[in-house]
């Protein structure tokens, strides 16, 4: 989305020389998907490649779609997504970990609402100052059920957890960034989101199938901010499609 690897400048030049040797190769399968045709697909290429124009500035709306499908289906990497911590992932096989598990107050009106819940709520003491870098984040452990610093987990971590859990004398709405990204995606249907970019349900639907088909064999690329007013948002929607399936530093 937002990449035309076969058109000149860098840093296609490369890309395109990849994209050109996989596609011989017989090796590689990719979809681009822009607003107009460039040079990464032809009809040479049509068995290896597909072009399917999207509404510009809308690729968030498709993202998000492809999102709410992934999870609706749970196609996602559950077993990469639970890892709490580093030393986990590593431990599990996992080339990096993120912060699926961590829970964030949910707590309408509560003073920290929508910011992660560290280890000072849970009245853990912390060297250095409250909500710094020590002061750790905190999931649901699923071996025990309890509220533990993300890095002294001894295994993964709840991952879709809506629940409202003792936190000191409070009950308080936790959700884990999952959950909120499930949040998200589901606040809209994929019809909906179709029509946004002009993509059809069952076209975007068949993306989705097929981008969690392969394992970490598979990848978004966008190009920075793909060249929109709110590039920014449509890139993070987009390479978050990358987190689900596990495959940040895969090799």
């Amino acid at each position: 989305c937002g990449t035309a690897p076969a058109n000149a400048g860098n840093p296609f030049k490369r890309q395109a020389f990849q994209l050109a040797k996989g596609r011989s190769a017989g090796a590689l399968n990719y979809v681009v998907i822009d607003p107009v045709i460039g040079h990464s697909d032809s009809m040479a290429s049509r068995h290896k490649g597909r072009w399917i124009p999207i509404r510009p500035a809308s690729d968030g709306a498709l993202a998000m779609a492809m999102i709410r499908w992934i999870i609706e289906n749970r196609r996602f990497d559950a077993r990469y997504l639970g890892q709490p911590n580093g030393k986990l992932a590593t431990a599990a096989g996992e080339p990096s970990w993120c912060n699926a598990t961590h829970l964030v107050i949910a707590e309408q009106g509560h003073a920290r609402e929508g910011f992660h819940l560290r280890g000072s709520d849970i009245g853990l003491p912390v060297a250095g100052d409250t909500y710094g870098e020590k002061d750790p984040y905190v999931v649901v452990e699923t071996a025990t059920g309890r509220l533990i610093p993300h890095d002294q987990a001894t295994g993964p971590a709840e991952l879709l957890l809506d629940e409202s859990l003792p936190v000191g004398a409070t009950l308080l709405r936790l959700k884990t960034s999952l959950a909120l990204l499930k949040d998200s995606a589901f606040a809209r249907t994929i019809a909906d989101y179709a029509e946004i970019c002009g993509i059809s349900a069952e076209v975007i639907e068949g993306l989705a199938k097929e981008f969690t088909s392969h394992g970490k064999k598979a990848a978004v690329n966008t190009h920075g901010g793909t060249m929109a007013g709110n590039g920014f948002y449509n890139a993070f929607g987009l390479v978050t499609l990358n987190t689900l399936i596990g495959n940040l530093n895969a090799r």
